[in-house]
């Protein structure tokens, strides 16, 4: 990814792409008290998702945030790859069972890890997207449902230009190792010998 950091002067822009639903709703509220307490007035979240803005604000998703509304598959990966911070939230508190939110593995994951740009993941400790998060060292993890931690995230992200590169190469080794084509075929097929004795 050749495109700079931040990607436009004067803004620091924190993108999610997709639903925005509950299990998702505390982790957003968090960054957004997060985005605050910087007190950084460039920093903005950019949401990328079909939920109303109504609909959002009810649910608490309020504050400096820039909606964008439903962009088409085929835009997606360019707004990925022109985020200066791409956001990973998983609830710590939801109506789902906790199994659900542990197991979770986002359809973006793969994209995420792909588009070479930091990735700040921010989900409960014991969830299979921050455990591989930080065994990989692709992308900076808070599991605490913390806003104040999440906001020395951000701000270690901004002034740290060594540690978002190191991010960005170890996401996109784990995009090639565990996202491309060829990898979710074999995978796939070997479930299904696995399932039918072959």
């Amino acid at each position: 990814n050749d495109i700079p950091w931040p990607a436009q002067d004067g803004e620091i822009r924190i993108v999610y792409t997709g639903a925005v639903y509950q299990v998702h709703f505390d982790a957003f509220r968090n960054l957004i008290v997060a985005i605050e307490r910087l007190g950084r007035p460039q920093v903005k979240l950019h949401l990328y998702t079909a939920q109303a803005e109504t609909e959002l604000k009810r649910a608490g998703v309020r504050g400096r945030i820039v909606h964008h509304g439903h962009i088409e598959p085929s835009a997606i990966a360019q707004v990925q790859q022109r985020a200066d911070i791409l956001f990973l939230p998983l609830a710590f508190e939801s109506p789902y069972p906790p199994q659900i939110v542990r197991t979770s593995a986002p359809g973006k994951l793969g994209e995420y890890l792909a588009s070479g740009r930091p990735i700040l993941v921010h989900a409960p400790a014991d969830s299979f997207v921050s455990s591989y998060f930080k065994e990989h060292e692709c992308g900076v993890v808070v599991d605490q449902n913390e806003s104040s931690v999440l906001a020395k995230a951000i701000a270690q992200i901004i002034n740290d230009p060594d540690l978002r590169k190191s991010c960005a190469q170890n996401a996109r080794a784990r995009a090639f190792a565990d996202f491309r084509i060829e990898v979710a075929q074999s995978r796939f097929l070997n479930v299904f010998r696995s399932t039918d004795g072959g």
